[in-house]
């Protein structure tokens, strides 16, 4: 898995050790909760197992114990003898034929920025809408804040069935509090900046609360961990870089970090450091080194700067709707094509206006069909002065063509990997995205004749990729949600 690797004591960075991974607002039993932990069995019908693209929904007995399965035993059905043994205990949970499925994964969150929906007008996007207005709008904000909006964007993140988010923003300490206290995992990656930004005066302090996060035995109990937050390759300095990059190394922490968001982004690297922002971040060991890396956006790579990327180690990270709104898409089925592993995400919810993950997978396995709308075949029949057999053939396959990429690169299995098992393994000290022995108790309970999902029965895969989750979600997912 992208990602992987061996974890080292933090304890001579800071007074306590980072304790095992815990899972909160997960459908079964024990959210957040410390010591001693019953083990709960939950059987249903549908239990979504496998990993990647491997994926099946069978009969299965899945125990947990605090926040981590302990066990996954399929089953032919509720008859079997291990689920009627099961169902003398008291912590049986039956969930019948609730589908039981990994909680989804958000790639690339800044979750306070939902008190900035409204703000973005076709005005605000024709220009720099980073330095213009949102690093303005940053400049006044105060820790109260970032954790009173993040709340609100951690809720709202919950009820599309998002179980753990990669957020990265200011006030670090305060947006984990916010997370712990909604009850969603989180990947808090506090922004770094020196050379630009809002963040130039509070580096020490967005420093310290990286560490505070990633040695904080609380936090990780609720399923909080950190990551390393360089903001954009225009923002650090390479002084700032190469400390990120040890620091990375020696604690092993992922980084996360803007790559290539902006065209403005690309020529202010070129001008200054003579390279793009990938070559910077590899010539300064970003890239090179044996940490992780989330890069998010990666819009403007070039051939050469994709071969920089190790899939073993590397996610790219796509926001689809904030980036159809910039008018730059990002290339996922270039970045597919390279065999480069991919984590889909939300970006902002101002960005896009929602927090719903499920959005951002409808909008993309849509693509290679909306690419006909641009197609040459299409332009032939439109614009010719008189339409010929041979133009509508050409159109004909062309749609074919689309269909078959939209089937092999973007059918359910491969989308549900973009948002489950890509991200979910991408920090060493918590597995996500799938319901499998020692992963994170991170899990979502569907009833599966909610209104929205009625028949998705049939194909159940394709029902998580394409029905909206809010308002299909057992009772029991939100009931381990503390709402502020």
């Amino acid at each position: 898995a992208p990602g992987a690797c061996k974890h080292r004591s933090r304890s001579q960075y800071h007074s306590s050790a980072v304790q095992a991974s815990a899972a909160v607002g997960h459908s079964a039993a024990g959210a957040g909760s410390t010591g001693q932990h019953k083990r709960h069995t939950i059987y249903s019908d549908r239990v979504v197992l496998g990993s990647g693209t491997a994926l099946e929904v069978v009969p299965a007995l899945v125990s947990v114990e605090g926040n981590q399965i302990k066990d996954v035993k399929r089953v032919s059905s509720k008859g079997a003898a291990p689920v009627v043994e099961a169902m003398e205990a008291r912590t049986f949970v039956d969930l019948d034929d609730k589908l039981l499925a990994p909680a989804f994964v958000n790639s690339h969150t800044h979750l306070a920025m939902v008190a900035f929906r409204g703000l973005l007008s076709s005005a605000t996007l024709k220009g720099n809408v980073v330095t213009e207005l949102f690093f303005e709008l940053e400049t006044h904000l105060k820790p109260a804040d970032v954790y009173a909006f993040a709340c609100m964007g951690a809720y709202d993140s919950l009820l599309s069935g998002v179980g753990c988010v990669w957020e990265h923003y200011y006030f670090g300490e305060e947006l984990a509090r916010a997370c712990m206290d909604v009850g969603i995992c989180a990947v808090v990656a506090p922004t770094l900046q020196d050379v630009s930004g809002p963040g130039v005066a509070r580096l020490e302090e967005e420093f310290s609360a990286t560490l505070t996060i990633a040695n904080s035995s609380k936090f990780a109990s609720h399923g909080i961990h950190a990551a390393l937050g360089p903001h954009a390759t225009d923002t650090v300095s390479t002084r700032l870089v190469r400390q990120i990059s040890d620091l990375a190394d020696s604690l092993t922490l992922p980084v996360h970090l803007h790559m290539a968001q902006a065209p403005e982004e690309t020529y202010k690297c070129l001008r200054s450091y003579g390279g793009t922002p990938a070559q910077r971040m590899h010539n300064e060991g970003l890239l090179s080194a044996g940490h992780a890396v989330m890069l998010v956006h990666a819009l403007f790579l070039s051939g050469g700067d994709l071969s920089l990327v190790d899939p073993q180690r590397h996610l790219l990270v796509a926001c689809p709707h904030a980036q159809a709104h910039f008018a730059f898409p990002a290339p996922v089925m270039a970045w597919k094509e390279r065999g480069l592993p991919v984590g889909i995400a939300t970006d902002a919810g101002c960005c896009n206006d929602s927090m719903d993950i499920q959005e951002e997978l409808r909008l993309l396995s849509a693509m290679p069909a909306v690419s006909v709308s641009h197609s040459e075949p299409l332009h032939r029949v439109l614009h010719e002065q008189h339409q010929t057999e041979e133009a509508v053939r050409d159109l004909w396959r062309s749609r074919q063509e689309a269909h078959v990429i939209q089937d092999q690169a973007f059918g359910p299995p491969s989308l549900l990997e973009l948002v489950w098992s890509n991200p979910g393994s991408m920090h060493p000290d918590i597995r996500l995205g799938e319901i499998s022995e020692g992963a994170h108790a991170n899990l979502m309970v569907i009833d599966m004749n909610h209104p929205s999902m009625w028949s998705g029965g049939l194909d159940p895969l394709r029902a998580l990729t394409y029905s909206p989750c809010a308002g299909m979600l057992g009772p029991r997912y939100l009931q381990q949600t503390r709402v502020c």
